[in-house]
């Protein structure tokens, strides 16, 4: 059956059967079937709107499962074969991505469903409903997020900060700064606070924090007293404290809010100056204070000294009169009240750093002020007067201020630029990391130096070692810098940092610490990785002329001038430029049609870039026969008639003919905005560790240096947006007119059907060329999903690979007759998926590569070897101890192991399309996969004598 021909049962019949079409479309349900025995999809209107089609009842499964978001797709494919084999149950149930037909529009969907099977096991029927869930989807990512941000939030405040929830008062978060408080570390997030801090039980803290989860109202306390035990000693701090109670959306009180200012010093030097004596007149004349002395409820001035009347800006004839006739700017203020309270209850008054405006010498003037209200007595004890002590802060607030503002901006820099800093202090080998920085590592913010080591991967520890030993040696700034792989302990991520770092010294020449910044280069390093790999099988693709289809030519032209990476392609010794698309033009910056370069030596065409040493590089590609690049590398370009510097990642790549000549292919991104953006940041850097000494620094720098970097986070959004397009043309409307060619060509041929016309013979040529083709495209998919690293960390039975693998190739085994002996396998660390396509890959060869008249005979055994009886050719990226060897053997038709090095290349074959079918990928994918878990692979085989082929997988 075709997929233009409806299976036996129809949309009609399906929803007369359930018999529950309006209560499916009032739950907003649709109902869909998959037939087995045909592989069709069978759906109503409401499934087909979830993918963006419109009365398409009927659809091939192999068409349905194109609209899968790619991320999404190879966990649905398993779960559907997992439900449709009987030892599952039948139960299927996947919320997952669909892209639609209908302008590329993604959806959330949740399908799911019952697969029926037959007394044999046999499945007959697998169906079920599906319902659009992209509303409750992105509601569950938006509170994921605002709950994140605000932690992110605490977490970084410039105040102490945390959050109690519930009535015993848990700690849901908890800054540094106040467990640093409280004189504890991070373990106390979880605990309810009587638990975490146990000495604040008896002081009036927790029944505060009761009384506000009651009435649902804040309270706010300055210079309260509390006893707490700092490194192992019980001591007396004083806070200014704020509890701010936090309701739900029932108005209900959940959780309460502390943030908290040590103000220990003040309150102390506070209570030393209520303890001492007060000052005589001489003493109150001659005070380098200001300080006043106020009478009656009018607060009548009665002494100023002369510090006092500067401070207001008055004459000495305001002594005598009352307050507000001598200041009158201070009606509005509470001054008045304040000193009324103080003459009145003997209370003592104090205010630091107060903003006040004033009339001073007949001008506005608004200053910051820390000032203080004693109660005057005399000799009988009674109060008679009011006292005030005055001191103007102005210029240290305003000091303060621009230090925080910078401060701040320093850090949106640093967030904008996602950097993680660290410091290392040299007395103490501890090391400070930030918030982002112990995040990568999995480590406590303050560690020893040993610990950060540890994270480091091996292979990096020694020239991290290096690097900062050599900074020590030098006086330089930013003495270190490069690149080191971390593995965080938590959740094993892998990521790659580049680190740059400078030495602080004393005055006398000693190390004092280590400061540097470290930034998340994964992304980039994988993107020069998978360049190379796409410019390989760029490479490969062209050399192999079976590929050439007149259909697909005109695509992968369009591929290549739309790519988002700049390709040219240099021919000859003297390196002539044959061909470049527009995204090497955009760096050239030349004109439509490229006529002048075309055709010349780019030395010639460039003489700016001679010299720099890429004339070596390119001859070393062409004598090794091995890609080459680089990274950052400065170029004079002449653009708009002007020299400009840029910067550019390369790779060269050789591309080898069969008359033995070797041309170049050059693939190139500019980088020049993300290097001037990182360099602006270090300078930032530099510029913010002269702030105590330059407090007036302009802030105009880094409002530039955060557009800048805004610039540059927007052009790597496109950069990826058009990485996804590119993927998505290769994965989709590369297989889109091959489809049209075969439903054509299946029309034809029923046209032609029962003619001696020599059309039919050529229409099944086409078929199956294009049919080869199909192939060749959802080989190089898998080939390329596969060469993406993936997590291998989840046990993995290789036992039930090995059957599933061998059920797969059920009716080739019965085909051929053949005979298996399969040993007991290891459990291992590893991706299932990858693992399945790696043994059903080597067993189908070993199947299909028999000799004629000979029944195939295969064996899979498996034995631990250690690291030194390793073969030479075997050199595993995961060094361990012991490793699994797992031979697959087969008595078919061999190999001259001369040719050992090319099948597991892409597109390699030993045998010609008559004698084997298949694309010559399947080994270069087994490779692929060994790869990615840590290991090696050989094979050693004689002509017509079978062959052996051997995978060494690390011990865990």
């Amino acid at each position: 059956m075709t997929g233009n021909q409806p299976p036996s049962d129809s949309s009609k019949h399906l929803t007369e059967r359930l018999d529950i079409d309006f209560a499916l479309e009032a739950a907003g349900l649709g109902v869909w079937e998959i037939d087995p025995a045909t592989n069709q999809v069978i759906w109503d209107a409401r499934c087909q709107a979830l993918v963006g089609l419109e009365r398409d009842d009927y659809l091939p499964f192999e068409e349905a499962i194109q609209y899968i978001h790619p991320a999404d797709s190879e966990r649905v494919l398993m779960a559907i074969q997992w439900a449709m084999m009987v030892e599952s149950g039948g139960r299927f149930d996947q919320t997952y991505r669909t892209i639609g037909a209908d302008g590329g529009r993604v959806r959330w969907v949740r399908f799911w469903g019952q697969g029926y099977f037959k007394p044999t096991g046999e499945v007959y029927r697998f169906a079920g409903v599906a319902q659009d869930v992209t509303v409750q989807v992105q509601a569950s990512q938006q509170v994921e997020e605002s709950e994140a941000r605000f932690r992110a939030l605490v977490e970084e405040a410039p105040v102490a900060t945390c959050l109690f929830v519930g009535r015993e008062l848990r700690i849901d978060v908890a800054n540094s700064l106040m467990i640093g408080f409280w004189g504890k570390d991070p373990s106390v997030i979880g605990q309810p606070l009587a638990v975490a801090v146990p000495e604040l039980v008896g002081q009036p803290f927790l029944s505060v924090l009761d009384d506000v989860f009651t009435t649902g109202e804040p309270y706010e306390a300055r210079g309260a007293r509390a006893e707490l035990v700092v490194n192992g000693v019980l001591g007396t701090y004083y806070f200014d404290f704020t509890y701010k109670p936090l309701r739900n959306a029932q108005g209900d009180v959940f959780a309460i809010m502390d943030m908290a200012v040590d103000v220990t010093e003040q309150v102390l030097a506070r209570q030393q100056l209520e303890e001492s004596e007060l000052f005589s007149r001489s003493l109150f004349d001659k005070s380098p204070a200001a300080k006043s002395v106020h009478v009656g409820q009018e607060m009548r001035i009665r002494a100023a000294n002369a510090q006092m009347l500067t401070l207001w800006g008055k004459e000495a004839s305001v002594v005598g009169r009352p307050l507000l006739e001598a200041l009158p700017e201070l009606r509005t203020t509470p001054h008045l009240e304040r000193l009324r309270h103080v003459l009145n209850t003997g209370d003592r008054f104090y205010e630091a750093e107060e903003k006040i405006e004033l009339i001073r010498f007949g001008e506005p003037y608004t200053g910051y002020y820390e000032y203080t209200y004693e109660a005057l007595h005399d000799a009988a004890g009674d109060i008679y007067g009011v006292m005030c002590v005055c001191t103007e802060v102005t210029h240290q607030v305003q000091a303060r201020q621009k230090v925080e503002e910078s401060e701040a901006a320093l850090q949106s820099a640093i967030d904008l630029a996602e950097l993680g800093t660290f410091s290392v202090e040299i007395a103490t080998n501890r090391t400070t990391l930030s918030p982002r920085m112990a995040h990568w590592f999995g480590l406590p913010a303050v560690t020893e130096v040993a610990a950060m080591l540890a994270v480091i991967e091996e292979s990096d520890q020694e020239p991290f070692q290096m690097g900062f030993t050599n900074d020590l040696r030098t006086e330089a700034v930013g003495a270190y810098e490069g690149d080191y792989a971390i593995i965080n302990p938590l959740n094993g991520r892998k990521r790659i940092l580049h680190t740059t770092s400078r030495t602080v010294w004393n005055p006398e020449g000693q190390p004092l610490r280590i400061d540097g910044t470290a930034q998340d280069v994964t992304a980039q390093r994988e993107l020069q990785l998978a360049l190379k790999e796409q410019v390989k099988q760029r490479t490969q693709q062209l050399a192999d002329a079976n590929l050439v289809l007149e259909i697909s030519q005109q695509r992968l032209v369009s591929i290549f001038e739309q790519a988002p990476v700049a390709i040219a392609l240099l021919e000859g010794p003297d390196y002539r430029i044959k061909l470049a698309n527009a995204s090497m033009q955009a760096i050239w910056q030349l004109p439509e049609g490229q006529e002048l370069v075309l055709n010349q030596p780019v030395f010639e065409a460039f003489p700016n870039i001679a010299g720099l040493g890429l004339e070596a590089l390119l001859a070393q590609v062409r004598q090794t026969g091995v890609a080459i690049s680089g990274n950052e590398l400065p170029v004079v370009f002449l653009r708009n008639g002007t020299p400009e510097t840029v910067y550019i990642n390369f790779v060269y790549a050789p591309i080898s003919h069969a008359d033995g000549n070797v041309d170049v292919v050059v693939a190139a991104t500019e980088v020049t905005e993300q290097v001037v953006a990182r360099r602006k940041v270090e300078e930032s850097e530099e510029r913010y560790r002269r702030l105590s000494e330059q407090l007036a620094v302009s802030n105009n720098e880094y409002a530039a240096l955060n557009e800048e970097l805004e610039e540059a986070n927007e052009l790597l959004v496109r950069s990826n947006e058009n990485l996804q397009k590119f993927a998505y043309i290769a994965s989709h409307d590369l297989q889109e007119p091959l489809r049209k060619i075969q439903q054509f060509g299946n029309l034809l041929k029923m046209r032609y059907v029962g003619t001696d016309n020599d059309g039919l013979d050529y229409l099944e040529r086409m078929q199956a060329a294009a049919g080869r083709m199909s192939q060749l495209i959802k080989d190089l998919l898998d080939f390329s999903r596969i060469s993406t690293q993936r997590d291998t960390s989840a046990a993995v039975s290789l036992d039930e690979i090995v059957s599933r693998a061998l059920s797969t190739l059920e009716l080739t085994i019965q085909e051929t007759g053949a005979q298996l002996h399969i040993a007991p396998l290891p459990v291992i660390s590893g991706d299932a998926l990858q693992l399945g396509q790696l043994f059903q890959n080597l067993l189908s060869n070993a199947l299909k590569f028999h000799r004629p008249n000979v029944v195939p005979l295969v064996t899979v055994r498996a034995s631990l070897v250690p690291v030194a009886a390793l073969p030479a050719p075997v050199k595993p990226n995961r060094l361990t101890a012991n490793y699994h060897r797992i031979d697959v053997i087969d008595n078919g038709i061999g190999f001259d192991e001369k040719y050992l090095d090319r099948i597991f290349q892409v597109f390699q074959r030993l045998h010609s399309k008559s004698e084997f079918a298949g694309t010559g990928i399947g080994l270069a994918i087994c490779e692929k996969v060994v790869v990615n878990h840590g290991g090696g692979i050989t094979a050693s085989s004689e002509p017509g004598q079978g062959a052996t082929f051997s995978i060494y997988l690390p011990v865990q």
